[in-house]
């Protein structure tokens, strides 16, 4: 099952995508960052530059886990 996206301002010039991998439990997310030098001019906008790929054993991924769920509770 997919859940649909949670849209929010963010206070961090972050974006992140967390998701289940393989084991339940087991999460990776992709992540990118807004702002300079990290963005890219495209069909007139702005778009992230690069993206992330954080996997599971990444020491990040908590902090990720945290902050996502912290912007879940706040628009709740």
């Amino acid at each position: 099952m997919v859940l649909g996206p949670v849209w929010c301002d963010l206070e961090e010039l972050i974006s992140l995508i967390l998701g289940e991998q393989g084991a339940p439990g087991r999460f990776e997310a992709l992540l990118s960052f807004w702002g300079e030098p990290f963005m890219a001019r495209s069909s007139g906008q702005d778009v992230p530059r690069y993206i992330f790929h954080v996997q599971a054993q990444s020491e990040l991924l908590p902090r990720l886990r945290e902050l996502e769920r912290s912007y879940r509770l706040a628009g709740s």
